[in-house]
């Protein structure tokens, strides 16, 4: 009882912010958009969420990162009760009176804690790129720099992260533990607000929550190939180039179509190949890569034509710069999508005039670019290239993210395991065929329920189908990105997968029910073949709820330093670790040892091979960080050296298993 009692008081301020930002979110959410009462308090706790870590991002830089994230929070609330300000002593009472749904909640809680619960025992998304950009931001590094060099400003899409900062700093937490909360919460809140808006445009709950189990679970059907006659597997091999975990997964396909595939982090058991996917995977895998772009579509779908007045643009400024920081590929497609959809409107009606909501959607798409341009995240590192070039001069954070684009012929889809498959070469379209499964049969259906989404005004749907379009002519652009592999470009080829599953179960409700037995039986075998592997990852990743663990590369001894030391040491000193990636992670500091994630400097070479305290201070590490192991594989003399009165031993910690873990201070060193 006292053990719950402790933890409850723990995370106290993290459920006062959360309850901060939810009702001051439900507050502008009623303000501003004209909302049926029982999606008022869902979208607004949303909103709130939202607009808090946009509000951080800038405060951040002024103020400590714990300041920061209260003041944020205030400001939801206080911007929430002047926009309902009350005259009266009954519009007053009028702002508690709230229509809540409690099966809604009591939902929403049950799939955090499963979710959570998965993810506590994966770390397929605790990799060396977030954990130290999390740890980083929660110890106050706003505008973010790069882990490996602090005087590089690390240009990333980094807002999900960020927001795992907020609850890693309120709640107490590690960042990993963090980390599965903030993808929980948001996977939680994506599907139920999608259920939410199909329900509200069917008006039948069971297509609400099959759209939510649909958008979970379908993707490709790769693990048809397993059907495949062992000599045609070997034709496929001969003409595909299979790239990174696609590669290593096997010797060859046929291997790795029965291998693990070669990720971290899975699980107690290990994902086959066979079911994952480079081009349509499951939102299954690894709990959900995209739910926060869904979270963004969908409230833009739930509140678009039911602006109470210009003061949305506002929140939609602030809405849209926040998915700027979160998936660019997604602004960059929106204000595309837009451009299309006046265009075309332009040109149906003859006369250069848009519907009021498509200005208010403009003026709040320009106001967000010139934020985009100067918040942090890619966009803002691809215009600090832009004029580097123009001023022929080295801006900081130009090393990251740097893009070109070229004309590819012939045109090709990019799968981000299989390499790239020419349209061209019927072997590589069969295999794209299979990857992306029956799903693509929608598209034939998809593209009329934009065209009526445009006659009957619903906007977002109709950019959203203009969206498809703009993603299937990608075959014939090649993307160059200076930090990321080939198979990044998948993200933008793919993305009207991304639309079909928002659009599918609304589209087949309407088309269904006048089809021929038949056809329903086809149809019917067709959901099942897309959404088999989803389910068949997802069972395997409900064996982690009984295996928790930390996360791939930080081990209980590391957790014990971090739980002491974080954020505690002298930043002025940076702390060499020969674990380049960890020091971020357990300090909350970056350090000065590599150009990107995988070049190291050769200074950070010669002090690994010689650690002597002189060279390190010289070099302005302060502290050390290490196992027993590693030093007693230094040359004696060096060893000796961190021997010396000038050494000072932070903490000395082991464990029944052999393991041990060193913090050397060596400030006083000269």
């Amino acid at each position: 009882m006292n053990f719950l009692i402790t933890g409850v008081i723990k995370i106290a301020p993290l459920i006062l912010w959360l309850f901060l930002c939810g009702i001051g979110g439900f507050w502008i959410t009623r303000a501003l958009f004209r909302l049926h009462p029982n999606e008022e308090l869902l979208v607004g706790f949303t909103i709130g969420l939202l607009t808090s870590t946009f509000l951080v991002n800038f405060l951040g830089r002024f103020l400590s990162f714990p300041a920061a994230c209260w003041f944020s929070g205030g400001l939801i609330l206080v911007g929430g009760f002047l926009l309902n300000f009350p005259k009266t002593r009954q519009d007053f009472l009028g702002l508690f009176q709230v229509k809540v749904n409690i099966w809604v909640w009591v939902i929403l809680i049950l799939m955090i804690a499963m979710f959570w619960g998965i993810g506590s025992g994966m770390a397929i998304m605790d990799d060396f790129q977030t954990l130290p950009l999390i740890s980083q931001m929660a110890a106050g590094d706003l505008p973010l720099h790069f882990p490996l060099d602090p005087n590089v400003i690390y240009n990333y899409h980094y807002f999900p992260y960020l927001f795992s900062a907020q609850i890693m700093r309120l709640g107490d937490i590690f960042p990993w533990t963090a980390l599965d909360l903030e993808q929980a919460l948001f996977l939680s809140l994506s599907l139920l607000l999608l259920g939410l808006w199909v329900y509200r445009i069917t008006q039948n709950r069971m297509a609400g929550i099959a759209a939510s189990i649909f958008y979970f679970f379908s993707g490709g059907t790769r693990w048809l190939l397993l059907l495949f006659p062992k000599n045609f597997i070997e034709i496929i091999d001969r003409n595909i180039n299979r790239i990174g975990s696609g590669l290593n997964s096997g010797p060859s396909l046929q291997a790795a179509l029965s291998n693990p595939w070669a990720a971290q982090g899975t699980g107690p058991y290990t994902i086959p190949f066979a079911f994952a996917n480079g081009f349509n995977a499951a939102n299954s895998i690894g709990l959900g890569y995209t739910n926060l772009v869904l979270l963004f579509i969908v409230i833009f779908l739930l509140t678009f034509n039911l602006w109470r007045g210009w003061k949305a643009i506002i929140i939609y400024s602030i809405l849209l710069s926040s998915l700027a920081l979160s998936h660019e590929i997604t602004f960059v497609m929106l204000i595309l999508g837009f451009i299309l959809v006046s265009a075309i409107y332009i040109f149906k009606n003859k006369a250069f005039k848009l519907p009021k909501e498509l200005i208010f959607f403009l003026v709040a798409l320009i106001i967000a670019g010139v934020i985009t341009l100067f918040q942090g995240g890619v966009i803002s590192g691809v215009f600090d290239q832009w004029m580097n070039n123009i001023q022929n001069t080295t801006l900081v954070g130009s090393s990251f993210h740097n893009v070109s684009v070229s004309f590819l012929f012939p045109p090709a889809f990019i799968d981000a395991h299989l390499g790239i498959l020419s349209i061209f070469n019927p072997i590589q379209l069969l295999v794209w065929f299979v990857e992306v499964g029956p799903m693509l049969l929608l598209l034939g259906l998809a593209l009329p329920w934009g065209v009526n989404a445009f006659n009957g005004n619903r906007w977002v749907e109709a950019i959203l189908s203009v969206i498809i379009i703009l993603s299937l002519i990608l075959v014939f652009i090649n993307m160059d990105f200076k930090s990321s592999s080939i198979g990044a470009f998948t993200r933008a080829q793919d993305y009207f997968l991304l639309v079909l599953k928002i659009f599918a179960i609304p589209i087949l409700f309407v088309w269904f029910p006048k089809r021929s037995e038949m056809t329903k039986i086809i149809t019917y075998f067709l959901l099942t073949l897309t959404l088999f592997g989803g389910v068949v990852i997802f069972g395997l990743e409900m064996t982690a709820l009984q295996k928790p663990i930390l996360t791939t590369y930080i081990e209980p001894l590391d957790a014990k330093i971090m739980r002491e030391f974080w954020d505690k040491l002298d930043p002025s000193y940076m702390v060499f670790d020969p674990a380049r990636m960890r020091s971020a992670v357990l300090f909350g500091h970056p350090s000065d040892v590599g150009f990107d994630w995988f070049t190291n400097k050769p200074k950070w070479i010669e002090l690994f091979n010689n650690p002597d305290p002189t060279s390190l201070r010289k070099a302005d590490f302060g502290y050390l960080y290490s196992d027993r192991n590693y030093l007693k594989s230094l040359p004696p003399l060096v060893g000796k050296s961190l021997e010396s009165p000038c050494v000072k031993v932070l903490a000395d910690y082991k464990d029944d298993f052999g393991g041990e873990r060193i913090l050397l201070d060596l400030r006083s060193c000269q």
